[in-house]
């Protein structure tokens, strides 16, 4: 259905790839590969200790990083409007990088079909950091990259790069102490 082999491949090398989200399009890289995650702290000039929000292809992928998701979180993520990612506390596997400093890790479930595909096929989460660079807005749609971007990134995905329809980031939350879900970009 979705041709994902040089993407595949260019994940596997390490490499940082621009790619379709359910969301803005993303310079990414494998979620779990040190040196891929420090060469995008470095492009993006992430402060140390921020993060990155991070994408899986379903609740089971997820469990792989997360301790515990609470039921009612579960059905939340399987009915939310829109894309919503969600902070959780104390994740594991991911490289260093990705999660804030408290260890917090923002994980959001993909809902596109192509993305939910190349994650699946990838076997790993992936690095979801906007296709920007510090200081500019995240691009709307894939004409609105940068070339500045698009000159870092390894590997571009062709997939949808004639959409104009523009795209918001997602839905940021955390689930709090008291169970109930605490918003932090609406």
């Amino acid at each position: 259905m979705f041709q994902l082999g040089e993407t595949l491949s260019a994940l596997e090398a390490g490499r940082l790839v621009i790619y379709p989200t359910d969301t803005v399009r993303a310079l990414g890289c494998d979620a779990t590969n040190a040196e891929a995650v420090a060469r995008l702290i470095e492009i993006k000039e992430r402060p140390e200790g921020t993060g990155f929000v991070s994408l899986v292809d379903s609740l089971d992928m997820l469990r792989h990083y997360v301790d515990y998701v609470h039921p009612r979180l579960q059905t939340l993520l399987a009915h939310h409007a829109r894309p919503l990612t969600m902070i959780y506390p104390n994740v594991e596997g991911l490289a260093p990088g990705v999660a804030a400093a408290d260890g917090s890790a923002a994980i959001r479930i993909a809902s596109d079909p192509y993305c939910q595909a190349l994650i699946g096929s990838f076997g790993r989460a992936l690095v979801s950091s906007s296709a920007n660079l510090r200081g500019t807005d995240p691009p709307s749609h894939f004409g609105a990259i940068s070339s500045d971007v698009l000159r870092v990134a390894d590997h571009v995905v062709k997939y949808r790069q004639r959409d104009t329809e523009p795209a918001e980031p997602s839905v940021i939350a955390r689930w709090n102490e008291a169970n109930e879900i605490e918003p932090v970009r609406k």
